[in-house]
């Protein structure tokens, strides 16, 4: 192309070039601009927010999905829709009749006919949210309506070998879906009775750690109060706490999750064979009873070997309770009765045994007679066996 000989047209031409150049230019400009804009907006985020503002907003998108998803979870809603019969009825019918209105508005579309196509999507969908025998009547139905409808004659039950070849392949497959589809149910059912096994003992373990340290509080403030020397203390202490401990041992080491009262009077008492004699039904006490008992015990045998019975090689305790129903549950009746040791004299003040034994148990008699003393508790427990 020819360069135009005239001067302004040329003075023109590169004014217009320049004009387009200094455009071009600014335009690259303000897009930095924006850009830097928008670092500049990003970091003063990151700066208020004292993190990263993207990864930040990611993680929140995140965890507001995980749980929402936790809450409408959909294996949870197949649960709920296979737990309740009426809505599983009337959710099978209502997949079936989908289906089929979706088979004959695609049946001059499907090339060759499958007769079945849409059926498979409707049982596993039955299978999947309401259970195995709803699936089940799906299948029967399905098959039913397959062959009336789509299986070659149209309009007859009847069939050709091939037809009938299709009809029980399309059985055997629908069966085995909905064999799968039930196991998967199984592990669903498995999985949310785990996940609420597991809250319920998080639960009851926060619970009996609580309690456990507010009574290893109490045991400790107790044991060093009073006039006695910080050995004697610590020695009280120790052996209220080893009494507790081997409650714990015990009602860990049981299958069940409670403990036999007779095991805990005899971890007590192991070391005074001759001198004891021990009377009762068999019955298991749960957690807090085997605790309030654990220490009680500890309690009275510690004051038989300073004070009592247990003090003296002639002594000896007798421990006997029985199990009665009063009508509104079962009462335990606990008497430990010491005989043979020094004269007994009236404490002058409440030491810890006593205060414990009437915090423990609403109903509880001290008897301080001469020739030994005598204590009877009576408490509600749960069922004995």
């Amino acid at each position: 192309m020819r360069k135009p000989n005239n001067p302004d047209a040329r003075q023109r031409t590169v004014q217009a070039s320049t004009t387009t150049e200094r455009d071009e230019f600014l335009g690259i400009g303000k897009s930095w601009l924006k850009l830097a804009d928008s670092y500049e907006f990003s970091e003063r985020l990151d700066r208020f927010l004292r993190k990263d503002f993207p990864k930040h907003l990611i993680q929140h998108i995140e965890s507001s999905w995980i749980r929402l998803t936790r809450k409408f979870h959909l294996l949870r809603v197949a649960n709920f829709a296979a737990e309740n019969p009426i809505l599983a009825c009337g959710l099978t019918i209502a997949i079936f009749v989908i289906a089929t209105i979706i088979r004959i508005v695609l049946d001059p579309y499907i090339l060759p006919p499958a007769p079945f196509f849409t059926y498979y999507v409707a049982v596993l969908l039955t299978a999947f949210f309401c259970g195995l025998w709803p699936a089940l009547f799906a299948i029967a139905i399905s098959g039913i309506t397959a062959l009336y409808l789509f299986l070659p004659p149209r309009w007859s039950f009847e069939t050709s070998v091939q037809g009938a070849i299709a009809l029980s392949a399309f059985f055997t497959i629908a069966v085995l879906m909905v064999v799968v589809v039930a196991s998967l149910h199984a592990a669903i059912k498995n999985i949310l009775a785990q996940e609420q096994q597991t809250k319920l003992l998080a639960n009851e373990l926060q619970h009996r750690t609580s309690n456990l340290l507010t009574v290893i509080q109490s045991i400790a403030q107790r044991s060093l109060a009073g006039d006695i020397s910080l050995a004697e203390g610590r020695e009280i202490f120790e052996a209220r706490l080893q009494a507790l401990a081997r409650m714990q041992s015990q009602l860990t080491s049981s299958k069940m999750d409670a403990v036999r009262l007779d095991e805990i009077i005899r971890s007590e008492l192991e070391a005074f064979p001759s001198q004891t004699k021990i009377e009762g039904v068999e019955i298991f006490l749960d957690y807090q009873q085997a605790q309030k008992f654990s220490l009680a015990v500890h309690e009275l045998a510690t004051d038989a070997l300073k004070y009592g019975a247990l003090s003296a090689p002639t002594g000896g305790v007798r421990i006997a309770w029985s199990v009665s129903n009063n009508g509104n549950g079962h009462v335990l009746k606990f008497r430990w009765k010491e005989r043979g040791g020094p004269t007994v004299v009236v404490p002058t003040r409440e030491g810890f045994g006593s205060t414990l034994l009437k915090a423990a148990f609403e109903k509880t008699c001290m008897d301080y007679a001469p020739d030994g003393l005598s204590c009877e508790i009576e408490t509600n427990v749960a069922d004995p066996v």
